[in-house]
C-alpha cells in the first residue's frame, strides 16, 4: 500500500553524521523553529520585518543552551527570508547580493496586508453570526 500523501509532507529529521549530541540538538531544534515559522506566516514575516540584528539578539538569548553564534543565527534569518520570498531568493541566489532592506519593507506590505485580510475576515464572521441570531430572533418572536 503506497502512501499518497507522502510527497506532502516535510522530510523527516536527519540522526546521523553529528560529531556530537550538542550538533544533534542544535539542528533539530532550528529546524522545528524553522518549520513552525513556516506554518505561521504571521510570525515569519514578523521575524524578517523585524531585522537581522534583533532576530541576532533574540536568537542568541533562546538557544544560548545550545552556544549559538552569530554565523548561524543569520544562517536562520536567510533560511526564513527564503522561505518567505523563495522567488526572490532564487533570482539573486548569492546572499550577499540580498536587499534586507527591501526585505523587511516588503515582509511589512504582507504583514499588514494579513493582517487586514484577518480583519476583514474576523468581520465578516461577526456581521454573519449577527445576521443569523436576528433571523433566528425574527422566526421566533412571528409564531
Amino acid at each position: 500500500m503506497s502512501d499518497e500523501f507522502a510527497g506532502q509532507r516535510l522530510p523527516d529529521l536527519p540522526n546521523a553524521g553529528y560529531a556530537t549530541q550538542r550538533e544533534k540538538a542544535l539542528t533539530d531544534e532550528i529546524m522545528f523553529f524553522i518549520r513552525g515559522c513556516e506554518r505561521n506566516r504571521k510570525l515569519l514575516l514578523t521575524i524578517i520585518r523585524d531585522g537581522k540584528d534583533k532576530f541576532r539578539k533574540t536568537g542568541r538569548k533562546a538557544w544560548a543552551h545550545l552556544r549559538v553564534d552569530t554565523e548561524m543565527c543569520d544562517a536562520v534569518y536567510d533560511a526564513l527570508i527564503a522561505t518567505a520570498f523563495p522567488a526572490y531568493a532564487l533570482e539573486h541566489g548569492d546572499r550577499r547580493a540580498w536587499d534586507y532592506g527591501r526585505m523587511r519593507s516588503d515582509a511589512g506590505l504582507a504583514l499588514a496586508q494579513l493582517e487586514a485580510y484577518e480583519a476583514q475576515t474576523m468581520a465578516q464572521r461577526i456581521h454573519d453570526d449577527q445576521t443569523r441570531l436576528i433571523r433566528e430572533f425574527h422566526s421566533k418572536t412571528r409564531h
